[in-house]
């Protein structure tokens, strides 16, 4: 929700109870939540402490996956420092310390978040060889194949136009048929929902809805969209007003902007502009604000 003062005073308070416990696993889970927050607040060597201090909480019990939980955390303060050597052997640490642990899932999370970094970086050798390695070690562990869909959703991110995303995305969805909701999956329709209905590509668009039956925020924004292109009006009010409802009590603020936003944007009389508009003037974060500033600008908010 971006509260990240009530976050640091809950994390404080755990440290507090932690040590008056004497636990250390949870005196390290605590600074690593506050290292989160100050990352968040790009206070990052007040982060790089926090964290140094909960690996050696974590080294006290032998916690090898939070360790490695916490090198992941690391390498994000790497990436906003502009240090790639420092990512990368965050990164492979965390993997090697999962792969000790027979953390598959922590191990191939390292390998694909550093692929994803060295792309930021513009590494690009390093890019390709660590999510290859990771699709090795996915087929090697025998993972279901949602969690392949990881790898093409990756080689989505590396392309630049959304022409040369689609048939990855479609890859994406593809092999989660049967977990839909999987995170890759959800992230793949919406992208592609939004690049459909910019190419006016309604029946692609209609078709990204078949077999979706969860009644979840997301879905609920996917139709609004649809509903919007095919200037459905009645269906778009009903869509819209219930994912704000479902973004709202989610906590998925973020969201809750989007939809906002979006209905301020209809010219429908039975909108209620003013709510929405006050909820972006007080909800909206600055980089919110920053991304969607050319539609903000044109709404006057």
């Amino acid at each position: 929700m971006g509260e990240f003062e009530k976050a640091m005073v809950m994390a404080s308070k755990l440290e507090k109870a932690a040590i008056s416990q004497k636990n250390t696993q949870y005196v390290g889970n605590a600074l690593l939540f506050q290292s989160e927050v100050l990352t968040r607040k790009e206070l990052f060597d007040l982060s790089t402490l926090k964290l140094a201090n909960a690996i050696e909480q974590f080294k006290i019990i032998n916690d090898l996956p939070r360790q490695a939980d916490a090198l992941i955390a690391q390498s994000w303060i790497g990436h906003n420092q502009a240090d790639y050597n420092a990512i990368k052997h965050s990164l492979l640490t965390s993997a090697k310390l999962a792969f000790e642990a027979h953390d598959k899932q922590r191990e191939l999370d390292a390998l694909t978040y550093l692929s994803v970094l060295a792309h930021k970086n513009k590494q690009e050798d390093d890019k390709y060889l660590y999510l290859t390695e990771a699709e090795s070690k996915m087929k090697a562990y025998q993972f279901p194949s949602y969690h392949l869909a990881i790898i093409p959703f990756h080689y989505a991110i590396f392309t630049k136009n959304l022409e040369d995303k689609e048939p990855h995305l479609k890859q994406v969805i593809k092999l989660a048929t049967l977990t839909p909701e999987f995170w890759a999956a959800r992230t793949s329709r919406r992208q592609l929902m939004k690049y459909y209905i910019s190419q006016n590509r309604l029946k692609d668009a209609q078709a990204l809805m078949t077999g979706i039956t969860l009644d979840s925020a997301d879905n609920s924004y996917l139709k609004t969209l649809l509903a919007d292109a095919q200037n459905d009006t009645d269906a778009f009010i009903t869509h819209a007003e219930h994912t704000f409802e479902q973004a709202q009590l989610s906590g998925n603020l973020r969201l809750s902007l989007d939809i906002a936003l979006l209905i301020c944007g209809s010219d429908n009389t039975q909108v209620n502009y003013d709510f929405y508009s006050q909820y972006i003037n007080e909800k909206g974060s600055d980089y919110w604000r920053r991304i969607n500033e050319e539609k903000l600008t044109s709404l006057s908010l």
